[in-house]
Order: structure tokens, then C-alpha cells, then sequence
């Protein structure tokens, strides 16, 4: 029963409400063209983080199906 009432993950709950955050500003920005260019600081920082993380889990699955492979 606790499969069933199973809630979602807090890291898809975040990329939603962030995903939400960035539609909300999209609407009340009279420019669409601007929001594209504008960045928080914050924002950049935590995007190349992501990045960097994504990078990581890309290179150690690389890694681990050629140790599957050998």
C-alpha cells in the first residue's frame, strides 16, 4: 500500500516549483527576448553545478558499462 500512495521526489517537486518560477516571470516580463539574455547569478551557479553533476553521472556510467563490457 505505501507503493501506492508513493509521493513524488523532492528533486522533480523542485524542478517543477523552478520550472513554475521561471513561467511566472516570463508572463510579467513585457520582453520575452530579454528574459532569455537575463540570468540570476544564483541561477548560473546552480545551473553549472547541475551541469557539472550530469557531466559526472554521464562519465561514471561511461565507465561502469565498459567495466560491464571487459
Amino acid at each position: 500500500s505505501c507503493l501506492k500512495t508513493h509521493p513524488p521526489s523532492p528533486l522533480s517537486k523542485v524542478a517543477f516549483t523552478h520550472s513554475d518560477l521561471n513561467h511566472n516571470r516570463s508572463k510579467s516580463e513585457t520582453l520575452p527576448q530579454d528574459l532569455s539574455t537575463f540570468v540570476d547569478d544564483d541561477d548560473l551557479k546552480r545551473r553549472k553545478k547541475l551541469w557539472n553533476v550530469i557531466k559526472e553521472l554521464i562519465e561514471t556510467e561511461k565507465a561502469f558499462l565498459q567495466d560491464m563490457r571487459l
